[in-house]
């Protein structure tokens, strides 16, 4: 027993002083622990929303539940103009005339059932169906393209939003490209629609729709021909009796009129020369050069040198021609149309994701 009081005796070996909860790994200082816990309740979200709906359609889809539904559907379809149970009509532009669904507030054939379904898609640029309490919101329709360059293309409609209870939200429809400039810049691409909202416990939130693609951009325009500027004046109707060959006078550079461009004037042909002495040299003049041309016009052409003939020993030379003128600058090409902007992403639910911003449309390239 003496030996219970002896200190040196203790063993100490087996003793761990480290506190019995550091040992949990709880990670309370770690950044990177919230998120993780974060992922793990989207997937769990995800995985719900899936499995109930996957699970509700497998019924809805057997031949016999169908028949029943249809029953239990009916008098609801009468009285709301939508139906208990069941998916949306894709496309869906009819009208809400049952005795208390004209007032508006109970949707329509395009919305899922009010107890389950999935919302139907909209139509060309209209919202996607809505979700009762649980199911998915509906696609939004695709905008139309433009056909008209001061007309830009349609916006996409909205993604139908998921049931109150439980399911994502649908995605908002890509919007209806700009249209191609005929003769000046191309229009805007129309905008892409928002995603729909999640419901209000589980459920992610719609992914927003495309912006279109912007038009493309007209080629420039030359201005319209009026005919030639003035032509140089050839440098003689005779020849240079031995003597050189006058030249030929220039073109003149065309110019812009009320009436359109004009192209540069061609140039004088240059005299003829005609030695008989047989002491003087023939020279032929030069021909003129051409006129330059105005913008979008050609410039004019060069005229031809003055021949020379000489007798006996003396040299014939014949004129130059004349340097062609200028073509005139081009016109620039118009600009393309900007590109649609990219629907918000759809609201998320209480554990849900909220969804991803549609993509800006591409502009419309330049001529």
């Amino acid at each position: 027993m003496s030996d219970l009081f002896d200190p040196t005796l203790w063993a100490t070996s087996g003793w761990d002083s480290t506190p019995w909860w550091d040992s949990l790994d709880l990670a309370w200082n770690d950044p990177l622990a919230g998120a993780a816990f974060s992922s793990s309740l989207t997937d769990f979200d995800q995985w719900l929303v899936e499995t109930v709906n996957g699970v509700g359609q497998s019924v809805l889809a057997d031949p016999f539940v169908s028949q029943i539904v249809s029953v239990v559907n009916d008098p609801f379809v009468y009285l709301f103009g939508r139906e208990l149970l069941g998916n949306g009509i894709d496309g869906f532009t009819g009208t809400n005339d049952s005795l208390f669904g004209s007032s508006g507030i109970f949707g329509d054939l395009g919305d899922g059932g009010f107890l389950f379904g999935n919302g139907g898609a909209g139509a060309a640029g209209a919202d996607g169906g809505d979700a009762g309490w649980i199911g998915n919101g509906g696609a939004g329709g695709f905008g139309l393209d433009s056909t008209d360059a001061a007309v830009a293309g349609g916006i996409g409609g909205n993604g139908g939003a998921g049931g109150w209870l439980l399911g994502n939200g649908g995605i908002g429809g890509a919007g209806g490209a700009g249209f191609n400039g005929v003769d000046g810049a191309g229009s805007a691409g129309g905008a892409g629609g928002d995603g729909g909202a999640s419901g209000f416990l589980f459920g992610a939130g719609g992914t927003g729709g495309a912006g279109g693609a912007g038009g493309r951009g007209a080629d420039g325009i030359a201005p319209v021909l009026d005919g030639r500027a003035t032509d140089g004046a050839d440098g003689g109707l005779l020849p240079a009796l031995n003597a050189a060959g006058l030249a030929g006078g220039n073109g003149s550079d065309g110019a812009l009129s009320a009436t359109g461009a004009q192209a540069g004037g061609h140039g004088g042909s240059g005299q003829d020369s005609l030695s008989d002495d047989g002491v003087t040299n023939a020279v032929g003049g030069a021909g003129g050069s051409g006129g330059n041309g105005a913008t979008g016009a050609a410039g004019g052409n060069g005229a031809d040198g003055g021949s020379a003939q000489a007798h006996s020993t003396a040299t014939a030379i014949g004129g130059n021609g004349g340097n062609g003128g200028n073509g005139g600058n081009g016109v620039s090409g118009f600009a393309g149309g900007a590109g649609g902007d990219g629907g918000a992403g759809g609201r998320s639910g209480l554990f849900g994701a909220a969804g991803i911003g549609g993509i800006g449309g591409a502009a419309g390239p330049a001529a």
